[in-house]
């Protein structure tokens, strides 16, 4: 039976992912003429059901998450997921990743990456293989991470691994293992490849794919492979902050990966602006390499901060935030990731402000698991441990007061939406 899946999110900087369409099924084919991106999964070593009764699909564009679904399997591989882009936009890249999962448990994950090509239907092939704990690495690991500028000939095709940005069958192409008359001498650019020169022909087994030409089409759109940091918006938001309480510094500002990948947020700033504050002021920063596995939390503490758990980042910020009204937000350089604008005097909130309270007890400001969330389901119902990742960009509709605190930190149960 195929299941039919389609994002309604509109938050997207990028057209072409306005309205993914993911059509799923066993040895689903791609249709000549349509453009999207057919993803054949196998595995050689986990079995239909007994190891794997579902596949998690998640595809992720600049702007964040722009579709997912999860699809029970019973036959054996491969199964196929089809995705298409909206009628009359076939631009746009998209970073997919699938998810294998028993009983709701993760068992292996891997991510691809590729792009739309006009009156195309490109294959890109992931295979899924047993991994230990929670988090899985991908197989493909990032590893091609250039452009292969060189002018293959086509006479043979490429032997390296990634070039089309799915996985290839030979060791990693570090542009040294080229032997003959494939590649004509071009440096290789990217740097996994280690600015070597191919040499010519692969020696290694062919790719699942041949070379388009010039320029390899299917880049692998990891941060090495951009030169530069991805944007975390859509990605990571507030999950719940805390003012001061009686004593005006026991505070804190949780922080939720509302994505099924592991997101790098190094170098975050956390700010706070007072409710009619010109800019914000810096109070926290994330140490480089700081990695938020998927569904995952990370705790920003004060110097007055008293609670449970221990910060993943204490004592980073002396000052108060007011109770009545303020704002706090989460940015990396220029670009502004989330922000929460609470009390009625707050000028630049999303949408509209959290209400503010002349004093805040034990009070905290937490984000929905989704759209229905209610205090009740969220603190003692069936939101309790769904996550933290309902984000239309409106804090009056987007948050819930809890009349008791519930910080969450890295070491905390990863908690799925």
């Amino acid at each position: 039976m195929i299941a039919l899946v389609r994002s309604s999110s509109a938050a997207s900087a990028h057209p072409a992912l306005h309205a993914l369409i993911f059509l799923f099924g066993a040895g689903l084919a791609g249709c000549a003429g349509e453009t999207g991106i057919l993803v054949e999964v196998t595995s050689p070593d986990l079995v239909v059901p007994s190891d794997v009764d579902a596949l998690r699909f998640e595809a992720v564009g600049p702007a964040g998450v722009m579709a997912q679904g999860v699809f029970p399997i019973a036959s054996a591989w491969p199964h196929s997921l089809a995705i298409r882009p909206p009628e009359g936009d076939d631009s746009g890249s998209v970073s997919i990743t699938v998810v294998g999962l028993k009983a709701g448990a993760t068992v292996a994950t891997t991510t691809v990456a590729s792009s739309f090509r006009s009156g195309e239907t490109s294959t890109v092939r992931v295979v899924l293989s047993r991994c230990v704990g929670a988090a899985c690495m991908p197989m493909d690991g990032g590893m091609d991470l250039g452009v292969d500028l060189g002018a293959d000939a086509g006479e043979l095709p490429d032997g390296g691994v990634d070039d089309l940005g799915s996985d290839d069958g030979g060791d990693v192409d570090l542009g040294s293992s080229d032997l003959g008359l494939g590649d004509l001498g071009t440096t290789d650019l990217g740097s996994a490849d280690m600015g070597r020169v191919d040499l010519g022909r692969d020696a290694g087994p062919p790719d699942l794919g041949s070379d388009l030409g010039p320029l390899d089409l299917g880049v692998d759109l990891g941060a090495s492979d951009l030169g530069t940091t991805p944007s975390l918006v859509g990605s990571l938001v507030i999950s719940e902050l805390a003012t001061g309480r009686l004593s005006g510094s026991d505070e804190f500002v949780e922080l939720y990966n509302r994505t099924a990948v592991p997101l790098d947020i190094g170098g975050v700033t956390m700010g706070y602006r007072s409710s009619a504050g010109a800019s914000y002021l810096v109070r926290a920063t994330v140490p480089a390499g700081t990695m938020l596995p998927a569904y995952s939390y990370y705790l920003i503490g004060s110097v007055g901060y008293t609670g449970t758990p221990t910060p993943d980042l204490p004592m980073a910020w002396t000052s108060g935030f007011a109770s009545a009204a303020g704002h706090v937000n989460l940015a990396r350089g220029t670009e502004t990731i989330d922000l929460i604008g609470w009390g009625v005097a707050a000028i630049a909130p999303e949408g509209t402000a959290a209400p503010g309270f002349s004093t805040d007890t034990s009070r905290s400001y937490e984000r929905k698991a989704d759209a229905a969330s209610s205090i009740a389901s969220m603190t003692s119902g069936a939101d309790i441990a769904r996550g933290n990742g309902h984000d239309t960009n409106d804090n009056g509709a987007d948050l819930i007061v809890r009349a008791t605190r519930d910080p969450q930190n890295a070491a905390s149960t990863a908690e799925l939406p």
